[in-house]
């Protein structure tokens, strides 16, 4: 190559080149937008799941309580029609007292009675009597006196 066509070729890298350039930050530009835009719509549906399933947890949650709620109407009515079916009632005696789901203290404690709550008995067995209240409480409390106390009617 001669001085002349080394000048020119320099001369068309001189213009060329700031165009590549440019055209390379453009490419690179677009790929982190794209690549933005996708994480951007993973974070936006993983978002919007989350958010279905604790919609769908808040409905699954209402239809129970709803189905649990019925359930109390209905056993409500069953103790005010039935009363005459419990074998007795019994006052709680203490601040709160274990519910549990068999007659023995080693059975799992299902909810709590309160101070002066009145339950009606369904059975006794062995120390424990079977009991239920107007709140839909249905399980075994202790029979001591320390405890509870027999209401005499």
């Amino acid at each position: 190559m001669n001085k002349d066509e080394i000048k020119m070729l320099k001369k068309n890298v001189e213009i060329i080149l700031p165009w590549v350039l440019l055209t390379i930050v453009i490419v690179i530009a677009s790929l982190i937008a794209i690549n933005s835009f996708r994480a951007n719509q993973t974070v936006t549906k993983n978002t919007k799941n989350k958010n279905n399933k604790e919609i769908e947890k808040k409905t699954e949650k209402n239809k129970v309580q709803d189905t649990n709620e019925t359930t109390v109407i209905s056993e409500n009515k069953d103790i005010k029609n039935n009363e005459d079916k419990y074998i007795g009632k019994i006052k709680i005696l203490i601040n709160s007292l274990n519910l549990r789901d068999a007659p023995s203290k080693n059975s799992s404690v299902i909810g709590r009675v309160n101070k002066n709550e009145i339950l009606f008995i369904i059975s006794e067995e062995n120390g424990w009597y079977k009991a239920t209240n107007e709140k839909e409480i249905n399980g075994y409390v202790t029979s001591s006196s320390k405890y509870v106390e027999l209401i005499q009617e």
